[in-house]
């Protein structure tokens, strides 16, 4: 049992995460736990309180209550610890905790945390950063922005409707040069994930898998708002590896580059610049997960 836990949580995440946020903390406690807490009010707190926390040597583990946000920042600062990473999903879409098998419910959540196993996995590396699950550029980069841009987080997964409407209508289709393993190519969108879903659970690399030290990159090729429909459409019907358009591609390393500014998002939130170079992170990270969910 895991007794002495560091929650580090979002100020920004809305009602329902907030119950659900104190509803675990309350469990917690109940359970014998003894549960200490900091908020964060901006990018990059998350990282240097879980830092600190692992660094003090006094927790079982640090918990990153909110969205993929928060969860990148307090992962990157328990990378290559032995302290582990727990998550109270509170955000808008929770990919990685959902890609966790994470049950969001407040009991279910309190006994991952209290007793679940965990699992050290590789992380994604965006120039000297370390990324958890995705980085985007181009189209779906554009609709990030967007959404923060208009604060729409407060509309759920529904908010990013607007977004991606207005990202098809305006966003530029600026070539990219992307070099995979030594090898040259092009395209004006791209995706570059660790995991097997995408987005709100879309599932778009069966064979991706956490603990390996592979990238999977989409390449998205093709401008103009009929072909990026027809894009997107397969993306939700799982038949994208049969546009012509696109190229699927499991690689160690790539480097990316263009002539104009791209918009650019990592995992979920609108940040960073080209040119980028992605590998994988040379530390790994500890991540509690629920029973069962484990790999042999």
């Amino acid at each position: 049992m895991r007794r002495h836990l560091y929650i580090i949580s979002n100020a920004s995440s809305g009602a329902s995460g907030q119950k659900r946020l104190n509803t675990v903390t309350d469990m917690l406690r109940t359970a014998g736990a003894e549960v200490e807490s900091v908020t964060t009010t901006s990018h990059g707190q998350g990282r240097d309180y879980a830092h600190l926390a692992a660094s003090s040597g006094e927790f079982d583990m640090v918990i990153a209550a909110g969205g993929d946000g928060t969860v990148h920042d307090v992962a990157s600062g328990l990378i290559g610890t032995h302290c582990p990473l727990g998550i109270i999903p509170m955000g808008t879409a929770n990919v990685f905790a959902r890609e966790l098998g994470l049950d969001f419910s407040p009991d279910a959540l309190a006994s991952t945390l209290i007793s679940g196993p965990t699992r050290t996995i590789a992380v994604g590396r965006v120039n000297e950063a370390p990324f958890l699950f995705v980085a985007g550029l181009g189209f779906d980069a554009a609709a990030v922005r967007y959404f923060e841009e208009g604060n729409h987080r407060w509309f759920g997964i529904g908010g990013f409707i607007p977004p991606v409407l207005r990202s098809l209508i305006s966003a530029p289709d600026t070539p990219l040069e992307i070099t995979i393993d030594g090898t040259g190519h092009t395209a004006h969108w791209v995706i570059v994930t660790r995991v097997k879903h995408y987005a709100a659970n879309i599932l778009l690399v069966p064979e991706a898998n956490l603990e390996d030290n592979k990238l999977h990159v989409i390449l998205f090729s093709g401008s103009g708002i009929w072909v990026r429909m027809r894009q997107l459409s397969a993306l939700l019907t799982g038949m994208l590896k049969f546009d012509p358009g696109v190229t699927m591609i499991s690689c160690h390393h790539l480097t990316i580059k263009a002539d104009l500014d791209v918009p650019v998002q990592i995992d979920g939130e609108a940040k960073g610049c080209l040119p980028l170079e992605l590998g994988i992170y040379p530390q790994r990270l500890e991540v509690v997960c629920p029973s069962g969910s484990v790999p042999n």
